[in-house]
């Protein structure tokens, strides 16, 4: 059967290459290609997402400092998506969380989407969006999401069938697009994020991407607030320089930048809890966290609802607010939750083995069905 696997864009090491990286293995011995807009990914990170697979990109790779500009680029990627062209395919998978599974097909072939969410910017979280945008940027933007929300919705009629990366997910795909969807967790590395049921060290971590929605400015503001608590900040983004200058003079705080796979195991097997303030649709460090049997401090929203049994593996705070985030730390102190085996089990139903056999098998499943 010839494969067309196809990703938004190869940036950083995140959770939706994650996905990319075990969609990759399940279909291994089919050899698909693999197509996305664009690859800025270092040696490290595609040997471990790609295993160093050749990958197809359009012009957007080409364009002059395009790697440090892209997000600028946002209104023409659907030009981009519509440049790639997919030929004598049987089944294109792809991973979405913005324009790709907008991609064109032949008639016969079946198009089924992994979507790790409908375009944030343009639906649910637009709001969030231009509440973070200068002022003399909000008009530009609105004008923009415009047309790209109804591009969005127009292409999403032609995906044959979507797969949602949590109930959340599930949701807005019905809320965004009319589509119905089937629910598969996103996997977690549980063979390599392993229980430490050992005695913890007295620090808090935050990790992953350090990018505005994931609110890693408000966790500081509290913390800021909390100078008897140290806080750990591991990983790399845009707006890490000004988080830094923001934890500047506090010295409970640390900043760590990106480490790899196995320094930040390690990091996080010894944190007394992770925290996490986004606005997350499901949130695969989160739940990494609990593979370590290390609970978790997290907003009350979206995914980590599906992912954290409060009291268990986890304490909720209900509203991004560093009042509220302190709140949480204050009453995860006066009960800690120490059943460090407990919040690893539940964790494991999340595991990449479980992930392969649910996507094989719905795949399989769906693949005889009349195409869109």
């Amino acid at each position: 059967m010839r494969i067309a696997i196809i990703h938004e864009w190869l940036a950083v090491n995140g959770g939706s290459e994650k996905v990319l990286k075990e969609i990759l293995a399940v279909y291994k011995k089919e050899q698909p290609d693999v197509f996305t807009i664009f690859n800025f990914l270092d040696e490290e990170n595609a040997a471990e997402i790609l295993e160093n697979k050749k990958v197809k990109t359009t012009f957007i790779q080409n364009i002059p400092f395009s790697r440090n500009i892209y997000r600028l680029l946002l209104p023409i990627f659907p030009f981009a998506v519509k440049s790639i062209r997919l030929k004598n395919y049987e089944l294109i998978i792809s991973s979405s969380h913005a324009v790709i599974k907008g991609i064109k097909k032949d008639k016969d072939t079946k198009h089924i989407c992994y979507c790790h969410t409908p375009m944030r910017y343009a639906w649910d979280l637009y709001d969030d969006y231009m509440e973070q945008s200068p002022f003399y940027k909000k008009s530009i933007q609105a004008f923009l999401i415009y047309f790209l929300r109804k591009w969005d919705y127009k292409t999403a009629q032609h995906v044959d069938f979507f797969i949602a990366n949590s109930k959340h997910v599930k949701e807005r795909v019905k809320k965004s697009y009319n589509r119905e969807s089937v629910v598969i967790y996103p996997p977690v590395d549980t063979e390599k994020f392993l229980l430490n049921n050992g005695k913890r060290k007295n620090y808090y971590i935050c990790f992953g991407r350090l990018v505005p929605y994931k609110r890693v400015d408000l966790i500081i503001e509290a913390f800021k607030e909390m100078p008897d608590k140290e806080l750990i900040i591991v990983g790399s983004g845009y707006a890490g320089r000004q988080l830094m200058k923001q934890a500047e003079k506090h010295t409970n705080i640390k900043f760590l930048g990106y480490k790899n796979t196995d320094d930040l195991i390690k990091l996080v097997q010894g944190a007394k809890a992770g925290v996490f303030a986004a606005k997350e649709d499901f949130g695969i460090t989160c739940v990494e966290s609990q593979s370590c049997g290390t609970p978790v401090i997290a907003l009350n929203y979206g995914g980590y609802k599906e992912t954290v049994e409060a009291g268990i593996s986890g304490v909720f705070f209900n509203e991004q607010s560093k009042n509220l985030i302190k709140e949480a730390v204050e009453t995860f102190e006066k009960n800690p939750l120490s059943n460090y085996e407990l919040i690893r089990k539940h964790a494991l139903n999340f595991s990449v083995e479980q992930f392969h056999k649910e996507l094989t098998a719905y795949i399989s499943a769906v693949h005889s069905l009349k195409s869109a």
